[in-house]
């Protein structure tokens, strides 16, 4: 047995290299098979296969990569590490090997497996092999749509499978099914995993608890129980509440924190204390506790400098003469930079507040380095500054643009001095760019092309990390394209996306457009608003399709692509604007259905559509029937998405301001579908209160028809049903009862005073007014 077991761990060794891992498992079932078959023919005791010999197969399992591989990999490897525990348990039961029950080690390798399954949640994107066909896999467990689901499943089972591993040591009281450190760090680390912070750190107390009777026991002469919490625990404790993002996991994190800085827990339990003090992993994990958090805009400003305040310590800490003190990392200056720069939605103060820090960081690490090169163990990089300038960027304020240029040269400054980390780079300037295209200032898109040029100009003397790439051309198009600067702007956008694509073809490694540059030329071409913008934006499209069609599959049409087109031609198409809009929502179907699902119709598809149906005659009985297809059309599968409230809203807006003598009931009868439609389930079409005012007044306003008063009226009753029957939110208001009711005044129906002085009009008995 002892060489089989040695044959095993050999193959065992095998599944660390993800070239042979899937062949070396396969090989050791085969062993393990053989070995049980040779056992039960020969009744050898001497190779009877021991619950070891599995436990090496489980081990293999939980942590191969093969396991995470896919979701469905993931799956199948937790149901078939569940199927190996189930066949030893019947081993044992029945008698053919009563060597095979499933001991602690057994089930600490089953939850490693599950706690592997959670490293992924890609979808299944393979066939799964015949043989696993006949696996129950749970539709949450191989699909990327459901996470949570798939999460909760895993915990409640690996809590099922730790309680019932305690339940049965304390009914055997067999050591081999108590659970040890192993155990308790496998259960702890999938609850962490899986955002059960409170649960895992209970269980860290538990196992603290444990560790203190267990030192009492060992100091009596018992046998020892190995069950000290190590720092990889406490890290797996202090991460889970880190991304929670709330005050008081917080400040449970920095609790736990300071109980490991002061060796509270473990002093009398282990002999090497040294192993369980906080490491910068566990710094960085409260650090980004408290950046983390997330309150009103008010307090986010103070949880920052708490985060500040433990880097501060560090940094305090550091500078003395004690030896193994833990000194910051980058990680840890960019848990808070980041936390600043990403609050620049907030205005100006967080931005300065993260310059700020990023100063005095620097300033304070060249203090201290101030005898050495002051390029050892720097704390920022290049990406450091780009966080900063897109943060500038960000706030869209006059002379943002500059600070962010300031930021460059203080970082061209530091490089030239000799810290090579901040070389400045092309993302550097990315961000820059991206600065002045966000800028309100009238010189930003001088300013955009004069950076573009500066990089050109750098690459070609010898830098080639500055050469642009094809962000910075796309951020420079899109300035243009928002510049203001109409047909003039289009067209300099055009010809730096005709330059770009003639230098990728003299040299491939020049920066090749893809779909977004011309994106951006088109949506330039649209905001220029002139008689040539329609057929530009047309000659652009093809070419895309064209390129896409020639296999550059960077190429692919997206959604946006399609719909600039048609609200160009809506917006300023001449001729048969309703034929040409159509077409182009048919290029853009026959694209979604060939697979190109980056070019899904949405909402604004559909509001292009219907507006530019009806620039024809009959266009509001055109817009109907085009409402009419997209609603069959969903039924049927054909397109993904259902018409939304806002494509309902504009067809009857553009039945009320129709001259139409039927407008008012076409609008009426589209209302009724809306009505329908939302009773039947189709939550994005609420008939909304703004949709009975208009059909009401469509109706009210009609002198043509002589039943349009009393419609009127029908609209106004179902307005208020439909108030309390709860499908709208906002019942008739005076404005609407003083309509119909001019209205009646109107009309030459006889009694309509009787009937409206009765409230019969309204079945009310109270009249607000």
């Amino acid at each position: 047995l002892k060489m089989y077991h040695t044959l095993v761990r050999a193959w065992c060794a095998c599944c660390d290299d993800p070239r042979y891992a899937i062949f070396a498992q396969q090989r050791i079932r085969q062993i393990i098979n053989n070995l049980q078959s040779l056992y039960e023919t020969t009744g050898d005791v001497s190779i009877q296969p021991d619950a070891q010999i599995f436990n090496y197969l489980l081990n293999v399992m939980s942590t191969s990569s093969t396991t995470s591989s896919t979701s469905a990999a993931a799956t199948i490897a937790a149901r078939d590490a569940e199927d190996i525990i189930s066949h030893m348990n019947k081993l044992y039961i029945t008698g053919v090997n009563t060597l095979l029950l499933p001991d602690a080690v057994s089930y600490t390798a089953l939850v490693n497996v599950y706690v592997k399954s959670l490293e992924t949640h890609k979808p299944l994107m393979v066939v799964v092999a015949a043989s696993f066909e006949d696996a129950t896999m749970d539709a949450a467990a191989t699909s990327s749509e459901a996470p949570e689901a798939k999460k909760k499943q895993v915990v409640n089972r690996v809590l099922e499978i730790f309680n019932n591993l305690q339940e049965t040591y304390k009914a055997t009281g067999d050591i081999k099914f108590r659970p040890n450190k192993f155990t308790y760090s496998a259960v702890i680390n999938c609850l962490a995993k899986c955002g059960y912070a409170k649960k895992a750190d209970e269980l860290l107390m538990e196992m603290l608890t444990l560790a203190r009777e267990a030192a009492d026991n060992n100091s009596h002469g018992s046998v020892k129980y190995d069950i000290a919490p190590n720092i990889f625990v406490f890290n797996t404790v202090l991460y889970a509440y880190s991304h929670i993002g709330s005050v008081e996991s917080a400040k449970r994190a920095e609790e736990i924190l300071m109980g490991m800085e002061q060796q509270q827990h473990l002093k009398a339990v282990v002999d090497d204390e040294v192993n369980n003090r906080p490491n910068i992993m566990s710094y960085n994990h409260v650090m980004y506790a408290w950046a983390n958090c997330c309150s009103s805009e008010a307090e986010q400003h103070q949880f920052i400098p708490r985060a500040e305040a433990i880097l501060q310590r560090l940094l305090d800490r550091s500078s003395s003469e004690e030896q193994n003190m833990v000194k910051p990392d980058k990680r840890s200056y960019t848990i808070i930079l980041f936390a600043w720069t990403k609050r620049s939605y907030l205005g100006k103060e967080s931005v300065e507040k993260a310059e700020s820090f990023l100063s005095r960081m620097l300033n304070h690490h060249e203090l201290q380095h101030r005898h050495q090169s002051p390029a050892s163990d720097y704390p920022f990089d290049a990406v450091s500054y780009s966080l900063v300038m897109h943060a500038w960027g960000r706030t869209r304020l006059c002379g943002a643009a500059q600070r962010a240029e300031h930021l460059l040269l203080d970082m061209q400054r530091r490089y030239e001095s000799g810290i090579q980390q901040l070389k400045p780079t092309t993302r550097t300037f990315t961000a820059l760019l991206d600065a002045w295209s966000k800028s309100p200032e009238s010189t930003a898109v001088q300013r955009a092309e004069d950076i573009l040029h500066q990089m050109h100009v750098l690459s070609d003397s010898g830098n080639i990390d500055l050469y642009p790439d094809v962000f910075c051309y796309t951020i420079v198009i899109g300035c243009l394209a928002k510049s203001g600067l109409g047909k003039v702007g289009a067209e300099r956008a055009e010809q730096i996306l005709n330059y770009m694509e003639s230098h990728h073809q003299q040299n491939s490694n020049k920066a090749k457009p893809n779909v977004r540059t011309y994106n951006a030329v088109i949506d330039a071409w649209a905001r220029a608003r002139c008689d040539e913008s329609p057929g530009r934006c047309d000659q652009l499209l093809q070419r895309i399709i064209q390129l896409y069609e020639n296999g550059d599959q960077s190429m692919a049409p997206e959604t946006f692509t399609f719909n600039a087109v048609m609200n160009v031609w809506t917006n300023r198409g001449v001729g048969d604007v309703s034929g040409r809009v159509k077409e182009i929502f048919n290029q853009m179907l026959a694209f979604y259905h060939s697979g190109i699902y980056s070019c899904a119709p949405d909402e604004r598809t559909y509001t292009a559509l219907l507006k530019g149906s009806s620039i024809c005659l009959d266009g509001d009985e055109k817009c109907s029937e085009v409402l009419s297809e997209l609603i069959s059309s969903f039924k049927n599968g054909k397109i993904p998405l259902a018409p939304t409230f806002t494509c309902f809203k504009n067809a009857i807006e553009m039945f009320t301001r129709s001259q139409r003598d039927d407008s008012a009931r076409k609008a009426g009868e589209i209302l009724q579908l809306m009505v329908k439609l939302y009773k039947d389930g189709w939550a994005d079409v609420y008939p909304s209160p703004f949709c009975f005012r208009q059909v009401i007044a469509s109706f009210a306003y009609d002198s043509v028809q002589p039943e349009s008063v009393a419609n009127a009226t029908m609209v106004l009753r179902q307005m208020n049903d439909a108030f309390h029957e709860g499908l709208i939110d906002s019942k008739p208001n005076a404005h609407d009862y003083i309509i119909v009711l001019n209205a009646w005044a109107k009309s030459k129906l006889l009694r309509k005073a009787v009937y409206a002085e009765q409230g019969k009009l309204f079945r009310i008995s109270y009249c607000p007014f």
